[in-house]
């Protein structure tokens, strides 16, 4: 009866063993992954600046169908049809690519787009450019695809500050006690840039020398500024071009004060908790789509995405301006 006894000791030290062994493993990985850029229940163990997958599988999501999500135009006119246009052709590819039924899903706006891809609403999104860093480190975006021009450097936009064409508005200067039309508080081109650029180069400060109100497009800043509706606007130059166009507003209905230094435009992306087959199957579908996705990426092509490198000239202009994600944020004193 002895040698049951030593081997049950035995397999019970074993047991014991493999848990320390375990655990420490675990305390390591956990140590590994933390990261002064993610947000809490995010972990970077491999140093590139996004998310790792969730180590479990039952955590890992797979969903039947597949939701690409987009910031769409105004309304529901032709600007709605231009969008869908636009990605169809995307849309079909990518279902071919994959297997599996895709369809879309056209946000009000980038809150909007956002919460659709907390929610797990929103599984292949392209956020804009100011909300990129903030759902990398708080929301566990994952880029994939990243759009690049003819030279293979970053494809990118300029932020500008446009007025209507009869307004007497030539320069920053001018902008005192005016109301300056942004897009959201996310956006880049639509708020944090001309915010701070007006600071710095005019001494204007938001609230004390001008007034603020938010259309929660860029497009519907354009379209507003064009039709005399808003005294000025902060918008994406791309989308300005681009309305202009599809025939949406014409070149001499508005006048443009400022424009800025190049920002790149946004990688198309994904939850870090995606099975980590269908993110490769969906960067394959995405590099593999020829000429870019149309109307979106106008005239560019896409590269496997390396946020760390890609958007290392976004985070540092985030810095400058003062923004920074809102999960890394210090907590309001009482």
């Amino acid at each position: 009866m002895a040698e049951p006894a030593q081997a049950t000791a035995s397999g019970w030290h074993s047991l014991a063993l493999g848990l320390l062994l375990a655990l420490a493993a675990g305390t390591a990985w956990a140590a590994g992954c933390q990261s002064p850029s993610l947000g809490p229940g995010l972990c970077d163990a491999d140093g590139d600046g996004v998310a790792d997958p969730p180590r479990q599988a039952r955590e890992w999501l797979d969903p039947p169908t597949l939701v690409i999500g987009v910031v769409g135009l105004s309304g529901s006119g032709p600007g709605l049809v231009t969008v869908r246009a636009n990605l169809e052709p995307l849309r079909a590819h990518i279902e071919r690519q994959l297997g599996r039924k895709t369809v879309f899903l056209l946000a009000r706006d980038t809150r909007d787009l956002s919460r659709a891809f907390r929610a797990h609403q929103a599984h292949l999104v392209l956020m804009h450019t100011g909300a990129v860093e903030e759902e990398v480190a708080c929301g566990g975006l994952l880029p994939l695809a990243q759009p690049v021009g003819a030279d293979g450097q970053l494809s990118g936009y300029r932020m500008e500050i446009v007025v209507p064409a009869a307004s007497p508005v030539r320069e920053l200067a001018q902008l005192r006690d005016l109301t300056l039309t942004f897009v959201d508080e996310s956006s880049a081109s639509g708020y944090k840039l001309p915010v701070a650029l007006l600071r710095r180069e005019a001494g204007l400060e938001l609230g004390r020398d001008y007034r603020a109100e938010f259309s929660g497009r860029h497009d519907g800043s354009i379209l507003a500024v064009s039709g005399g509706l808003a005294q000025a606007a902060a918008v994406a130059g791309s989308i300005r071009l681009r309305l202009e166009r599809e025939g949406l507003v014409t070149r001499d209905s508005l006048r443009v004060i400022y424009a800025s230094q190049v920002l790149p435009k946004p990688p198309w992306g994904v939850s870090h908790r995606l099975h980590p087959q269908r993110v490769q199957a969906l960067r394959a579908a995405l590099l593999s789509f020829p000429g870019g996705p149309k109307g979106l990426q106008e005239g560019d092509s896409l590269r496997p995405a390396r946020y760390r490198e890609d958007w290392a000239g976004m985070r540092e202009l985030n810095r400058l301006i003062g923004s920074t994600p809102s999960c890394l944020r210090a907590p309001a004193r009482p």
